[in-house]
């Protein structure tokens, strides 16, 4: 996770960076208007990202989330707002999904 926050830190992105699924539902519930996007790995403990994403897409269906994975192999294109990249990556295809998630997610706020 280092190495990823290192990544957006350096393309100028504020990072605010969590361990576990619980940790990424509590900081987009009580800064919900500071997160302009959930980069998430699937395979976290405590609460995968599919868990994660379940319960934040039930409160706040319009956020745009990047789900990424080593392992799985499948496509979100049926749940709003919502993409997934594989890892490993280029730190220019990182910042290629990011940027199309976002602007998918002007859509829905207009």
């Amino acid at each position: 996770m280092d190495f990823l926050k290192k990544l957006l830190l350096w393309k100028g992105y504020n990072v605010l960076a969590v361990s576990n699924g619980l940790e990424a539902i509590e900081a987009y519930t009580t800064k919900s208007e500071e997160i302009d996007l959930i980069l998430m790995d699937i395979v976290m403990p405590e609460m995968t990202g599919f868990e994660a994403l379940g319960v934040i897409k039930d409160f706040y269906p319009c956020v745009p989330i990047l789900l990424m994975s080593g392992y799985a192999k499948t496509s979100f294109k049926d749940i709003p707002h919502t993409h997934f990249i594989r890892k490993p990556m280029f730190p220019q295809d990182l910042y290629r999904a990011i940027e199309e998630v976002l602007e998918e997610s002007v859509s829905c706020y207009n």
